[in-house]
């Protein structure tokens, strides 16, 4: 995420006649080396934020994923189960908290895996949303409404909104690959 974002970020500031101050670096490898520093930079940043805006996103889907998965009737027996091994008395999201405890601690099935895909696909969604706000606002900050900007911003929004998707299917079969494999430990 870090890399294309830092790409089409730069890529964006041309479109917009908008100039850096150039380093003198008449090095190609070290110009490389210092785009693939700020691209990995920029990735950190972008998984940060979007951990920080989980909240946020979660509450656009409707919930937590483990929270939506742990209100759908098919998975009622697994839940049942879980609970009356963790205790009767368990919030829904503790519920949730202890599976993930029982995979972690056993390496259970691909939730470690589904887990990393879960961040990935919401740092892609945080980043692309973010590049989505910074050409809309550079359009009305230049006054630049262009039809090829103009169809930039519909295609990016057409992409975010689809990131969005792909992030809450990720979220939701990580919630189930825990819940089915904790399940199936006891």
């Amino acid at each position: 995420p870090g890399t294309v974002s830092l790409a089409i970020v730069l890529a964006l500031l041309k479109v917009f006649n908008i100039d850096l101050p150039i380093l003198p670096i008449h090095s190609e490898t070290l110009r490389v080396f210092i785009f693939l520093t700020g691209s990995l930079l920029v990735g950190e940043l972008l998984q940060a934020l979007s951990s920080i805006l989980e909240p946020l996103i979660s509450k656009s889907w409707g919930g937590k994923p483990s929270v939506i998965l742990l209100r759908d009737d098919r998975y009622k027996q697994e839940i049942k189960v879980l609970k009356s091994h963790f205790g009767e008395d368990l919030a829904q999201e503790s519920v949730f908290e202890r599976a993930m405890a029982i995979c972690n601690q056993s390496s259970l099935g691909r939730s470690e895996y589904f887990n990393i895909l879960y961040a990935y696909a919401r740092s892609l969604f945080v980043g692309t949303l973010l590049l989505t706000l910074i050409t809309a606002t550079l359009m009305i900050y230049k006054h630049d409404y262009r039809t090829t900007l103009v169809w930039l911003l519909i295609g990016e929004a057409i992409i975010t909104l689809v990131l969005w998707n792909r992030a809450k299917r990720r979220g939701l079969s990580f919630a189930k690959e825990v819940m089915v494999q904790s399940y199936l430990s006891l």
